[in-house]
């Protein structure tokens, strides 16, 4: 019989005190490999029992597949909509792994992806009492996540999710145009880690940081992708962090992360050539071939899994290979990103715990020093607090690694620690060979407090706005576009004084 952890249990209990309340859609927000899916599993269990009908929603194969996995493991038969070449592939893995096939159309328990499901509406002979939402941050009213949930309106609602926000910077609250009505917070990372259920790690930076300031950013707030392959997609970068694996992790296995599919071919293609084996893999490819990779993975064949954003959101090879102690250990980021949720997803894959286990973080990209450390308190809001922020808030985070004693401090010509004189260089990307270092002690509590002190200050600039139109002029010097932030933040006090 599978038990709930304590911090699980208390989850599970804020959320039948979240519906008591009348809330119709909660979200519950736990950190990667703190256990949604076990949740998950907990919550469906006792659906079934009640007889409800229960829909859970997933927009990729693997997660999919994952989700079924899970409720084969509470026991629990259910329904698969989703694509026929799909649902033939998991029942294989079903039998081949339980020994028995767990599929009943005629459940009420359902599994489906949210492109069938969303290309089938009110074509299904369903009426779920509950929805549950995997990956949450996707519902957007008009996408078609939307268009699920729209159509059964009377349908109580629940969301999973690492990091509740949106790359876009929409708000998941119902006052920012979203569905969800309650914010469920689970243990929080730096606490799962301390605790023991999630695997300690180390990151390694680097001072000379890749110019990337001529990217462009595309509407949805993220770089160019293209524009971000015809800078890093180059033979020196690649072999830079090809020897930095070789000397800070050699032997190790896990992901790298590239700009493009093209990018995660070529580095894939250098890696074996470099006598490491490595595989690429992707959306394109087909369910069997995708499987294969995880397969050798899982079985040592292979190292190294290089990718674009397959292996992000919810991505658990333990769970999906169903094999004990399979892991990501090692993080290569070769991608920079302006998205905290799409770096967070990163970072979540290698913190899976096993034993003896330390994750090993390389941050060619400067990702850490973008968005902060991996296990830093961020906070969260349905309101959208931590959205689409303006240019220069969105740019790196203003701070400066020494090259001689690797202390990181706010920017000046010379380190303050131990005197280095700064050189005066023209930055580019050919320029990456310069070492990976590790981030102490005293960097990663030198990194908190700074986020610390920005997190103060916009939260006075915003207390000492006594009206709207101050808060429309706040927005306004922050480069924040429209006025959807003032107006909920104005909302949002409203109703509390009322």
């Amino acid at each position: 019989m599978i038990t709930p952890r304590p911090y699980q249990q208390e989850v599970i209990d804020k959320l039948r005190e979240s519906y008591k309340n009348k809330k119709k859609h909660p979200l519950i927000v736990m950190p990667t490999g703190g256990g949604k899916a076990c949740v998950l599993g907990f919550i469906a269990e006792n659906a079934a029992k009640k007889g409800n009908e229960t829909l859970i929603i997933a927009h990729r194969q693997e997660l999919i597949a994952q989700l079924s996995l899970t409720l084969c493991n509470f026991g629990l038969e259910h329904n698969l909509i989703t694509a026929k070449s799909t649902a033939t592939n998991i029942k294989a893995d079903q039998f081949k792994n339980f020994g028995r096939v767990f599929y009943n159309k005629d459940s009420k328990l359902h599994v489906g992806s949210v492109q069938t499901l969303a290309s089938r509406v009110g074509k299904l002979s369903i009426n779920p009492r509950l929805i549950i939402i995997d990956e949450q941050h996707h519902l957007k009213k008009g996408n078609q996540w939307g268009s699920i949930f729209e159509a059964y309106p009377n349908a109580l609602g629940l969301g999973l999710t690492a990091t509740p926000q949106r790359s876009d910077g929409v708000g998941l609250g119902v006052d920012s145009g979203g569905y969800n009505d309650d914010l469920i917070l689970g243990a929080k990372m730096s606490w799962l880690i301390e605790q023991g259920y999630l695997a300690p790690y180390k990151v390694y930076t680097t001072a000379k940081q890749w110019d990337i300031s001529a990217v462009k950013t595309k509407r949805n707030g993220e770089y160019d992708e293209k524009e971000l392959e015809e800078l890093i997609d180059k033979p020196s970068v690649t072999g830079d962090a090809i020897a930095h694996y070789k000397k800070l992790c050699n032997g190790m296995s896990g992901v790298c992360y590239c700009t493009s599919i093209s990018h995660s071919k070529h580095v894939t293609q250098q890696f074996i050539e470099n006598g490491i084996p490595a595989a690429h893999v992707d959306g394109t490819m087909s369910d069997a071939e995708r499987k294969k990779v995880f397969t050798d993975y899982a079985d040592g064949v292979i190292k190294i899994i290089c990718n674009q954003a397959l292996i992000s959101e919810g991505t658990d090879l333990e769970s999906l290979t169903q094999r004990q102690g399979v892991t990501l250990d090692v993080c290569i980021d070769l991608a920079p990103s302006k998205s905290l949720v799409v770096v967070m997803q990163r970072w979540g894959r290698v913190l899976r715990k096993k034993p003896n286990k330390t994750a090993i973080i390389l941050d060619h990209s400067g990702n850490v020093l973008r968005h902060s450390l991996p296990c830093a308190d961020r906070e969260w809001s349905l309101e959208g607090n931590d959205k689409k922020k303006r240019e220069s808030d969105e740019k790196d985070v203003n701070i400066k690694t020494c090259q001689q004693c690797f202390h990181i401090h706010e920017p000046a010509p010379m380190c303050p620690i131990c005197g280095f004189v700064y050189p005066i260089q023209q930055r580019s990307i050919e320029e990456v060979s310069g070492e990976l270092v590790e981030l102490t002690e005293q960097d990663k509590a030198e990194i908190k407090r700074k986020q610390d002190e920005e997190k103060k200050q916009k939260k006075r600039e915003q207390g000492q706005c006594q009206t709207l139109q101050d808060l429309l002029e706040l927005g306004r010097r922050r480069g924040y576009k429209g006025d959807g932030w003032a107006r909920n933040i104005w909302l949002s006090r409203q109703k509390k004084v009322s």
